[in-house]
């Protein structure tokens, strides 16, 4: 059981790990995320490719469930698609409705996305002062 999953993920960790390290480093600094430490670059970084990780093991778990590549494809998405909905980017999980609120507790993505947050806004209580950038110039 171990050895089929270290089997396929060792191979493939550097593809994993490289894709989110060349994301990160161009999003980060174009969208000008927390500039203030390189460690909030670094932990972003961490999240992305921990995350990844996760995405690639989830893949590998619905890819071996079930035989036909067909229908493992078809699967993917009905999988993938209510972790990514009620990951709190799209909807806040108090609005979602009881029947579908476990989801969040078990969702990884929800909690990549809640530390990504914890990780950018921690400290900073004042973002930005609308005031003085709606204000009028003189």
């Amino acid at each position: 059981m171990y050895s089929y999953y270290f089997a396929r993920s060792l191979p493939d960790l550097l593809s994993i790990l490289f894709y989110p390290v060349i994301l990160c480093s161009i999003s980060y600094f174009m969208v000008g995320l927390n500039l203030s430490s390189i460690n909030n670059f670094l932990i972003n970084l961490l999240i992305c490719m921990l995350i990844s990780m996760c995405g690639n093991s989830m893949a590998m778990l619905v890819g071996s469930c079930v035989s036909n590549v067909k229908i493992a494809s078809a699967m993917a998405p009905v999988v993938f698609l209510p972790l990514i909905l009620t990951s709190g980017f799209y909807a806040n999980s108090n609005l979602l409705p009881v029947y579908v609120r476990w989801i969040y507790n078990i969702n990884p993505f929800a909690f990549a996305y809640n530390a990504i947050l914890h990780n950018e806004f921690d400290n900073q209580f004042n973002i930005f002062d609308p005031i003085d950038i709606f204000k009028p110039k003189t």
